[in-house]
């Protein structure tokens, strides 16, 4: 069986299900032992030929619209799960497609995780108003544009779920200039990343020094076991 996302990998050792693995994505880094399996692409870009060699029998995969990827699969006789991975409440549900696709007996494990989610999502007293970025522009070390973190994502969930408010009303990731940034009112700006922030040294000059928090983690961006630890971060960031 292979993985295409981090999100699959990493909730197939959390089931204890990493014996069933093969192969994974591109981008599959953690736990370490992940490291060591064969790559076999993306949701986005797969290798067939690979698969076949291989004799891969299973693949679970990321919804991509507009991608002939699972009707190919499928044509070669490789069965596909397609899992969701986007959503606060997709966590769960990953693993539970997982645990029943593969009659892993894990329903008290992921009733654990649940419990765990919900306890950590109560609301804190302190309602604070919250801008998340995803990526910056800065010209000549000034604050030129910003990509901020909008609702209909498990980010927007989570500080909502903590009793903060998004000052992002529109969906996805809209890019905002200075002029617009600067009508915002907010008091922290959450700038997430899933690896070391080139601009770090810009941002803690900028106008924003005194409401920036950079938050630098692996799991940032992947849906999945260690959700739990970005519930706990941003549970102390907005405290």
């Amino acid at each position: 069986m292979i993985s295409t996302l981090p999100s699959y990998t990493e909730a197939m050792y959390f089931l204890d299900a990493q014996d069933l693995l093969v192969g994974v994505s591109d981008y599959c880094n953690y736990p370490s032992d992940a490291k060591k399996l064969p790559r076999f692409g993306t949701s986005f870009e797969i290798s067939l030929e690979k698969l076949i060699k291989e004799n891969v029998n299973t693949v679970l995969l990321a919804e991509v619209q507009g991608s002939r990827i699972k009707e190919n699969l499928e044509k070669v006789g490789i069965k596909t799960i397609v899992i969701p991975y986007k959503k606060l409440a997709d966590a769960t549900a990953m693993f539970e497609t997982i645990n029943k696709n593969f009659n892993l007996d894990k329903d008290k494990q992921i009733k654990l995780f649940q419990s765990k989610m919900n306890s950590l999502l109560s609301p804190l007293k302190k309602k604070k108003k919250v801008l998340m970025v995803i990526d910056e522009k800065f010209k000549n070390s000034k604050l030129h544009e910003l990509r901020a973190i909008g609702t209909g994502n498990y980010f927007n969930e989570i500080i909502t779920r903590l009793g903060a408010t998004n000052v992002i009303s529109s969906n996805g990731y809209p890019l905002l200039d200075l002029e617009n940034l600067l009508k915002l009112k907010f008091d922290i700006l959450i700038r997430v990343s899933d690896r070391k922030i080139e601009n770090a040294k810009n941002w803690r000059s900028s106008i924003f020094k005194d409401k920036i928090y950079l938050y630098e983690k692996d799991y940032a961006v992947v849906l999945g076991p260690r959700t739990l630890n970005l519930i706990e971060d941003f549970r102390e960031i907005l405290k």
